[in-house]
């Protein structure tokens, strides 16, 4: 019997229908696969699979054991509170007759009404507390405080911020005896030398940076060299002459660098070299295994020095904390974008003063003082100049482009 799809010649006609389309059941399968799974079928019923046991045929899943599973810590607590809520109950021990009694003795004892006293709210037990101490607050009720902060009695909560210290400098600075009216001499004598000391600190800090921004000597041309320069003619003889002398000097050199001739180690000197190296690496070996059993047996020695190690790093901690808060209470601090300078002492010479008190000016001014002492005590910033900060380049700039036809292009045009 021949399938649908072979040909007499012998060839085998590939079906051009999909396997999932209903037409290939007709003309797609083949005959051969079906003849065989029919051989199968009657080989199992032959053989017979109903006598072999179901574990040799399936595998049986086994199901988890639910008594030895592992709970997580948050699990246990809460299976615990859940059986601590189930209470057991208890089964009653005490008989029927029993509880007549115990009801009938209830029932005859003489029932007493209690007074039912009512408590103001006004009134309530309040804690002792230290009349005479300082820090122990009185308790008050929430009527009372009220009362108090509306009659202005008792104080809003005052903030942090309020007592907070700025600086522990004077708020104004007396002048010293010699800026006086009339001074005695001495004082005026040592009010001037110290305003004379402090304009040559100035001048000295002014030269020293004129000095490094100055170009070295030989670094830069001088007039002189330039004009020089200028008069120079186009004589290359000089140059012809330094070109033969650096020529004649590489010769030399080539000639008189030869390389030395290096002797070839013998077998006997290689065995010599590495049994020094090998006594060496033995030594130091020793040498360190000496030196840690030395740390060990002197321990007690390297506790004392770690102990006295922390304890004056603690001290140095405790020193540098009181110089951070000396420095910060007790000195400027950079508010502003400028830097703080102190106010110009006014000074007048022997030459300049006077012969009497009502033809004298007035130096300096009140206000500069004021403003001056409250940038030193951190009350106010310090202005400067704006930082310039870098332009960025705009990258969305505008192109032009000239777009011409071939059409337009002929003999004699110019293309850009």
């Amino acid at each position: 019997m021949m399938s649908d799809n072979v040909k007499p010649s012998g060839k085998v006609h590939k079906c051009r229908i999909s396997r999932n389309k209903k037409r290939y059941w007709k003309k797609g399968t083949q005959i051969q696969d079906a003849e065989d799974f029919l051989c199968e079928v009657q080989f199992d019923a032959v053989k017979g699979v109903q006598k072999p046991s179901d574990d040799t045929l399936f595998t049986v899943d086994k199901e988890p054991d639910h008594n030895n599973l592992k709970l997580t810590r948050r699990q246990r607590a809460a299976l615990m509170k859940r059986f601590k809520k189930v209470e057991l109950m208890e089964e009653e021990s005490v008989s029927k007759r029993q509880r007549k009694k115990i009801l009938l003795e209830k029932a005859k004892m003489p029932i007493t009404s209690k007074a039912i006293v009512l408590q103001s709210t006004a009134t309530h037990n309040r804690k002792p507390y230290d009349l005479w101490d300082q820090n122990s607050q009185k308790e008050v009720s929430v009527a009372e405080e009220y009362y108090l902060l509306t009659t202005k009695k008792k104080l809003p909560q005052e903030p942090k911020t309020l007592k907070h210290i700025t600086s522990i400098l004077q708020h104004v600075e007396v002048a010293p005896a010699g800026a006086s009216y009339n001074p005695p001499v001495s004082k005026y004598l040592d009010y001037v030398t110290e305003a004379a000391e402090e304009e040559k600190r100035k001048t000295k800090e002014n030269e020293k940076l004129e000095r490094e921004l100055a170009l070295f000597e030989g670094k830069y041309a001088t007039q002189e060299e330039i004009e020089l320069e200028l008069r120079a003619g186009l004589d290359d003889s000089s140059d012809n002459n330094e070109i033969l002398e650096d020529a004649s000097e590489v010769e030399r050199n080539d000639c008189g660098g030869k390389r030395p001739i290096t002797k070839r180690k013998t077998r006997k000197t290689r065995c010599l070299e590495y049994v020094e190296r090998r006594r060496k690496e033995i030594e130091n070996m020793s040498a360190f295994q000496k030196e840690q059993m030395h740390l060990i047996y002197s321990a007690r020695k390297l506790n004392k020095e770690i102990s006295r190690e922390i304890q004056k790093r603690e001290e140095f901690t405790k020193i540098r904390k009181e110089h951070k808060l000396m420095k910060r209470f007790a000195g400027t601090q950079r508010l502003g974008r400028g830097k703080f300078e102190p106010c110009e002492k006014s000074v007048l010479l022997t030459e300049e003063l006077p012969g009497s008190l009502r033809e004298l000016k007035p130096q300096g001014s009140i206000l500069t003082e004021r403003l001056k002492s409250l940038q030193k005590r951190n009350m106010l910033s310090i202005p400067g100049e704006k930082r310039q900060r870098r332009k960025l380049k705009n990258r969305l700039r505008i192109k032009e482009r000239e777009d011409r036809k071939h059409q337009e292009v002929k003999l004699g045009t110019r293309l850009i």
